[in-house]
């Protein structure tokens, strides 16, 4: 019953006009995943979901957030993406909130310094090896121009809050990862709420979307 649901969705967001589905896989193995995550059984169960989305026709983009523990998968991390069929792959900077506070407090964070020459590996050797799109959150400053507006390049990324909503593993719809440490962002659930009436009523997004203006 659970699967047919999923598959129905699916199906639903790939018939979406632009759909685009993220998944967070923070390993290119179960090891590293799971360590993060604290989840046994995690690591397998993320990928049979990316692999579910492509069969729905879907490009899925994988995200790694950066710590220490991962830093050195960012090839096998795209090697794994590629052979999923994935669309593209975004490395993230871990945030000082939530868990991300207690990693950086026992050293599991990367220094500027580190971040910095990852960022040069991926602009300048990495998203050269493959077709995927390469996203990095690394500060613009950190760019090449010719990857912001070169033939190949993906422009100045921002940030699509306006047009996104996150799961959370627990079913909560949330805005993006950061339900997960701030209650006020998160927004029902899935198992009890419709996707619609929280996309179209929830106060916080509709606030969102407003720009923060009061009405």
């Amino acid at each position: 019953m659970a699967s047919s649901v999923l598959q129905y969705w699916q199906k639903k967001i790939a018939a979406c006009k632009n759909p685009f589905v993220s998944v967070s896989l923070d390993g290119s193995d179960a090891e590293t995943h799971e360590w993060l995550r604290g989840v046994q059984g995690c690591y397998e169960a993320t990928l049979r979901g990316v692999r579910n989305l492509v069969d729905a026709g879907l490009k899925p983009q994988l995200i790694m957030t950066l710590n220490r523990r991962n830093c050195n998968q960012v090839e096998d991390f795209l090697e794994l993406a590629e052979s999923l069929g994935c669309g593209s792959i975004k490395f993230n900077i871990l945030q000082n909130a939530g868990r991300g506070e207690i990693m950086h407090q026992e050293g599991e964070t990367l220094t500027i310094k580190e971040l910095v020459a990852i960022n040069e590996h991926l602009e300048n050797s990495l998203s050269k090896s493959t077709k995927l799109i390469v996203f990095t959150s690394h500060p613009l400053a950190f760019r090449p121009m010719g990857r912001m507006f070169g033939k190949l390049g993906n422009g100045c990324a921002r940030c699509g809050i306006r047009g996104i909503l996150g799961v959370l593993s627990d079913g909560s719809y949330a805005l993006c990862g950061i339900g997960e440490s701030i209650q006020e962002l998160i927004f029902g659930n899935a198992a009890r709420d419709k996707l619609e009436y929280i996309w179209k009523e929830s106060a916080v997004l509709r606030e969102i979307r407003r720009g923060g203006r009061s009405s």
